[in-house]
């Protein structure tokens, strides 16, 4: 007779919320994804059977879910443990005691668990053992001990997080934390720069190799200009992730850095040091300074890398530098860039100018400007976003959509994610608290459509936040914010929000880059046809009109299609090899905007669109689903600088769950699927233009 017994509403509970933390829906079995789930223990031989006993009862409930046990001596199991949190390759759950949860909780490297309701019969005293700072992070084994001493926490590094949750509405999903609110950290304020007596200062350095016409204003000599940085921190163990933010061009003698603490200080309490970075000596009536301005935010990070390996400094071992993240504004935006290239092209470990090698892990551009580096850089290998607004009155022809168009090509092997947002109403400054409205050079009409500092504040707060804390936190729920899934309170009412994403998973059926014939797909064996040419215009277009007819300013190729007749189509048929990659690829994508039109004649102003699309499964046909069921297609907003028309069309990326088209029919199966229809049979009219068809994650 077994001496400790688990109840088994316990583990199948657990690995009930991971499943519902990331099952896209309960779908029949020839439609499902199959979920690997990862469980660590460590060894205890009896509890051990008992825990696989109730797993393959768990996977015969669940038969798409599969479930490795992994066990790992007791001894080896924390040192383990660290090496993969530090990796972010933590199992999907694992056992925790007390002291696991205080430390990986401290490193919000786990889940915090929404069901105490299910846990009444449990003494308060065991589960205080599994909370941390008033949360719950482990369900206990046992009542009692020495069951009650080990619990089941869930980790965040699993990919199965609340994009499907939000679908399922789980009951005992976790909290999504709203990113705009302070998280759980103090914080704790530093400033650096140097000493204006000691020439031999450190934080001096020069970067006139690279730059050596500044501004009359400025007083500093190239070849001797300050490393000044503001900073707030988290209190706390740590090591922390580290964020630099740079600004651009500005008046070299009013600060910028200022302008971004209030970025700064709510980074720092939810577990990251953020620094904005002083570049004041590279701005006023100046160009070619680009390089420098990286060249600078690299040697600011030679000086935290220096800080986190010396003993008795503030920052001793507080630094995580394998989770460097870089932000900039405007001109500071494409320096991010050429500090990413920059870190790789001119590290020499010999130089200590230039001994780089830095672990950055994703960018974060504001209205940046782009092409004042040259050659114009693809970002690839690191996480990238961009956010810009309709009302920007200085970068008005919206630079960044070009190097988002760049970032990660959809021509070469992807590496990471990508994302844009494009904010209606929102100015070039008042990212920035202190350069506010008087930095834009123009005002773009109507005015009356410029959103407050407010607002466009409290948007950069939750999407910058919530970036970060995705890329260099592992907190993988706040993806579904940059997919469109996902909203929270502190975004302001009324205003509209466009984005755009790519996710390093996905294949690419047509991407229109190959050449310019639109039969032919970008995906091997995908054919593309216009069934009775009821598509009018159907053209493989270069979207970079920056005007009539259609107002494009981005850097890609794509499709302009239009219709007056609704029983226009356009057919994607697919090559079998398809049928295989449903499963791993459970998403179709695109882009897709109204077109702009100067003189209205295919699209209906300050009216959405809308079309449907239909899948055929061999002798099936799916469900027809309408895109207005999963987003809205807005028309573009109309914007003037002074008489000038400075509209932009702009696409936004449509996803929907490949399994919609088939719920609740178990012999409608994706395996068999042949065709891909866009019905543009909502609207008597319409034109579109339409981008980056795909299947993804």
């Amino acid at each position: 007779m077994r001496a400790m017994i688990i109840k088994k509403w316990n583990l199948i509970t657990v690995l009930t919320i991971i499943f519902l933390i990331g099952a896209m829906s309960a779908m029949p079995a020839a439609n499902a994804q199959r979920v690997r789930l990862q469980l660590w223990v460590w060894w205890w031989p009896d509890v051990n059977e008992e825990v696989r006993e109730q797993i393959e009862e768990f996977m015969e409930m669940n038969p798409d879910i599969k479930v490795q046990l992994v066990h790992i001596p007791k001894g080896d199991y924390y040192q383990k443990l660290m090496v993969a949190q530090a990796a972010g390759t933590m199992p999907d759950i694992l056992w925790v005691d007390k002291d696991l949860v205080l430390k990986l909780a401290q490193r919000d490297s786990l889940f915090p668990l929404d069901c105490e309701e299910e846990l009444e019969e449990f003494p308060n005293d065991v589960l205080n053992r599994f909370r941390y700072g008033g949360r719950l992070y482990g369900k206990p084994l046992g009542t009692s001990e020495p069951l009650s001493s080990v619990a089941y926490a869930i980790s965040r590094d699993s990919r199965y997080t609340p994009e499907a949750c939000l679908y399922l509405s789980c009951p005992c999903s976790p909290v999504v934390n709203d990113p705009a609110e302070l998280g759980p950290y103090p914080v704790l304020s530093w400033e650096y720069s140097p000493d204006p007596e000691d020439p031999n200062d450190p934080l001096w350095t020069d970067v006139s190799p690279y730059f050596n016409s500044p501004d009359s204003r400025v007083t500093y000599t190239m070849d001797h200009v300050p490393l000044h940085g503001i900073i707030r921190y988290p209190s706390g163990l740590g090591p922390f992730p580290l964020v630099l933010i740079v600004h651009g061009n500005h008046n070299p003698i009013e600060a910028s850095e200022p302008g971004y603490v209030y970025l700064c200080k709510l980074l720092a309490s939810n577990g990251i040091i953020a620094v904005t970075i002083d570049e004041n000596f590279l701005n006023g009536f100046v160009d070619g300074e680009m390089d420098a301005r990286a060249i600078a935010l690299l040697r600011h990070l030679q000086r935290w890398r220096n800080w986190n390996g010396t003993s008795g400094h503030t920052f001793y071992n507080k630094i995580d530098m394998n989770n460097i993240g870089l932000a900039g504004h405007s001109r500071g935006g494409e320096a991010i860039i050429v500090a990413w290239l920059f870190n790789n092209t001119l590290h020499n470990p010999t130089d200590p100018d230039h001994n780089f090698d830095f672990n950055l892990k994703s960018l974060f551009a504001i209205a940046p400007v782009h092409g004042q580096y040259y050659p114009t850089t693809a970002v690839e290998e690191v996480e990238y976003f961009i956010m810009h607004g309709s009302h920007d009155g200085d970068l008005h022809d919206f630079q960044g959509q070009k190097t988002y168009d760049l970032a990660h090509p959809v021509t070469s092997a992807p590496t990471a994610s990508k994302s844009l947002l494009w904010v209606y109403g929102a100015n070039h400054g008042q990212w920035n608290t202190i350069w506010g409205t008087g930095s834009d050079p123009y005002s773009v009409n109507p005015i009356a459509d410029r959103i407050s500092a407010a607002d466009q504040q409290a948007i950069g707060k939750v999407y910058m936040s919530a970036y970060y804390q995705m890329t260099l936190q592992g907190k993988e729920e706040y993806r579904a914010l940059f997919t469109g899934d996902l909203s929270f309170n502190s975004l302001p009412l009324g205003v509209t929000l466009v984005y755009q994403y790519q996710d390093k998973d996905r294949i690419l059926l047509n991407h229109f880059e190959e050449d310019d014939t639109l039969s032919t797909g970008s995906y091997q064996g995908v054919t593309n046809d216009n069934p009775g040419n009821h598509i009018n215009p159907y053209q493989d277009y270069t979207f970079s009109d920056r005007g009539s007819p259609y107002w494009l300013w981005q850097q890609t190729d794509g499709l302009i299609a239009g219709w007056t007749n609704t029983s226009a189509q356009y057919v994607i048929n697919l090559p079998a090899t398809i049928s295989s990659l449903v499963d791993t690829y459970p998403y179709l994508g695109f882009r897709v905007g109204q077109v702009y039109e100067s003189t209205p004649s295919f699209n209906t102003p300050g009216v959405d669109q809308d079309f449907s699309i239909q899948l055929e499964l061999g002798s099936t046909d799916s469900y027809t689903l309408k895109i207005s069921n999963f987003d809205s297609l807005p028309y573009p907003e109309e914007t003037l600088i002074d008489s000038y028309n400075n509209t932009k069309t702009i696409m936004k990326t449509v996803r929907i769950p490949l399994h919609s088209f088939v719920d609740n029919h178990a012999d409608w199966n994706l395996h068999n699927i042949t065709k891909i229809q866009f019905k543009f049979d909502q609207e008597t009219s319409g034109l579109l233009a339409i981008d980056e068809i795909q299947l993804t994650r």
